[in-house]
């Protein structure tokens, strides 16, 4: 099955000494549905690690349903001082699927985040953005909509709107506290305040964490917690959910590498508690990967897949509410560069 296509561009540009200007956009076409969701990898790092184009989610598709997708985002950072920054920002992201009762999505975001370091490897940060998201589907109800008669209404938009407030430290030395010469710890806290439709207001705790520890020299194991709300294509509302990932790399010799991953979520689906409104799901990957040269690879992936629906939980058509696939596959990635790096020097 093809992983679908996207195509982006970016620009970046110094405004001065203290200030730098960010805009960058893309386009996508995807020709099957993923609950796990597309995963975004920057350009940069598919050109640096070119292994990881084979491995995106679209290998855990539960159905064939055309999706397009757009999006474009635009940062401003302005160094205040010697050791205060702000950025300001503003992202766009559309989903549209090729069936019109399917629902598709539109959210925006605006931020706003001041950074301040304390010493050498430490600092804190104050950030605040509002979201608007808009649920839609022709044909059809969606949940929380404010519509009269819903059986002749054509097109419903259930409005969201969340409000994130993340105030924490930061950990400069790369972005982690160094626990020990092998083990190293990053994390944030926040909080999130969402609204659904008519529904009330709900406050949730967010945050995110991520401990890494070196077993060997090219070997490395690691665990991840996440706690948010997500907008996901095809939920016709928000999804508040509680993650848990545990990875591992080696490296054998100098060309073969080694991974696996699994990961589980539980979340309530429009903030609706209940076995009704649950999803689940259990993601898992194993892959093995050999550096043919300085730009090809040849790898073997097997990924495991598992997820749950209540019963309550509308989601797009022929999605089955229990789901278990395996999947194998081998690979073959080759990396054209056709703009040379303008940023480093030339001999």
């Amino acid at each position: 099955m093809p992983i679908g296509h996207r195509l982006g561009a970016g620009v970046g540009r110094s405004l001065g000494r203290r200030t730098q200007l960010r805009a960058v956009g893309s386009v996508g076409y995807i020709p099957a549905y993923s609950l796990v969701g597309e995963p975004s990898i920057p350009l940069e790092t598919l050109v640096e690690n070119p292994g990881l184009l084979p491995s995106v989610s679209i290998d855990y598709s539960l159905a064939k349903r055309v999706m397009y997708t757009s999006a474009g985002e635009v940062s401003l950072s302005h160094q205040l001082t010697r050791s205060g920054a702000l950025t300001i920002g503003a992202n766009v992201n559309r989903t549209k699927f090729a069936n019109a009762e399917d629902p598709g999505l539109v959210d925006s975001n605006v931020s706003a985040r001041y950074s301040q370091r304390l010493t050498r490897n430490l600092g804190f940060h104050v950030g605040y953005g509002h979201r608007l998201a808009a649920f839609s589907r022709e044909g059809g109800v969606l949940p929380g909509a404010d519509v009269l008669d819903p059986a002749v209404a054509m097109a419903q938009r259930t409005p969201v709107t969340i409000e994130d407030l993340d105030i924490g430290l930061d950990f400069l030395e790369g972005r982690t506290f160094a626990l020990s010469r092998r083990a190293s710890l990053d994390f944030s806290t926040g909080s999130a305040f969402s609204k659904v439709g008519t529904q009330p207001r709900r406050f949730s705790i967010t945050g995110a964490a991520r401990f890494s520890y070196a077993v060997t020299r090219n070997g490395t194991i690691g665990f991840s917690y996440n706690r948010g709300v997500q907008f996901v294509p095809g939920f016709a509302v928000p999804v508040f959910t509680d993650a848990v990932g545990l990875n591992a790399s080696q490296g054998v010799g100098a060309r073969l590498v080694l991974t696996a991953s699994t990961n589980y979520s539980i979340g309530d689906v429009g903030g609706v508690g209940g076995a009704e409104n649950r999803h689940t799901s259990l993601t898992g990957s194993a892959r093995g990967s050999y550096r043919l040269s300085r730009d090809a690879q040849f790898g073997i992936d097997y990924l495991v897949y598992r997820h749950r629906l209540g019963q309550a939980v509308d989601v797009i058509q022929s999605v089955p509410r229990y789901q278990l696939q395996h999947s194998v596959r081998a690979s073959v990635t080759y990396t054209l560069p056709i703009v040379r790096d303008m940023t480093r020097p030339q001999s």
